[in-house]
């Protein structure tokens, strides 16, 4: 079994790429707007920390159910 496989029926595929698409163009688009507004109330490189922190905690949730850390034996 290929874990890493993940498809869905064509008809459901064809009605949720634009939605998808949109979703990111609308993310991407504010992430100006947000980021012009926060540089007034907090220090530039405090806004990339979290930033940077919110994007690894993402990953981190939905990659690890996909990968797995390989057992590595102990070597005395």
């Amino acid at each position: 079994m290929n874990r890493f496989q993940f498809t869905l029926p064509p008809h459901v595929m064809k009605w949720l790429t634009y939605p998808i698409l949109l979703l990111c163009v609308i993310i991407w688009g504010s992430n100006f707007i947000i980021g012009k507004i926060l540089v007034d109330y907090f220090d530039p490189y405090s806004i990339t920390i979290i930033r940077l922190i919110a994007i690894n905690l993402f990953l981190w949730i939905f990659a690890s159910r996909y990968f797995t850390m390989p057992k590595v034996p102990l070597k005395v």
